[in-house]
């Protein structure tokens, strides 16, 4: 009797542990609609570094509107000022998760992967030189996002 309310609580333990809010998302406009911070790049070697805040206080953020644009808010180091590398309507191929902006913009044509409620990683069709944004990865493979917390 022992043993079988032992593995009862380690079932129920085990139900109960996963987190609804990091289940994968379809990709769809819906879902990406919101604020995101770049959190990290992840370079063609498979290597996570932390995305390099010019402004030490405010993070570097998008935003992706239901009308399907984005504009990203890039901080100079004074944290006042900013400076957009963006603002591009966008197209989502729901069949093969790509993320495109035409005429090159600022995330050409991306594949989302990885899409929760509170983040998802945007890699890059072609390896990226990111030197110029001030991260010093001339090498990237994808972005890391996370959502903004209210």
């Amino acid at each position: 009797m022992k043993k079988i309310v032992v593995l009862f609580a380690v079932v129920l333990l085990l139900s109960c542990n996963k987190d609804d809010g990091d289940s994968t998302l379809p990709v769809t406009y819906q879902n990406l609609i919101g604020k995101w911070n770049y959190k990290s790049i992840i370079r063609t070697n498979g290597t996570i570094v932390p995305y390099n805040r010019i402004c030490t206080t405010t993070a570097n953020w998008m935003e992706i509107f239901p009308d399907t644009k984005i504009t990203t808010y890039n901080y100079h180091p004074n944290c006042v000022d900013v400076y957009n590398y963006g603002c591009n309507y966008f197209t989502i191929y729901s069949e093969t998760n790509t993320l495109y902006t035409p005429d090159d913009g600022i995330f050409k044509e991306s594949t989302v992967k990885n899409l929760t409620a509170t983040g998802f990683t945007l890699e890059f069709k072609e390896t990226e030189d990111l030197n110029y944004y001030g991260q010093n990865v001339t090498d990237a493979k994808a972005y890391i996002f996370e959502r903004q917390q209210n």
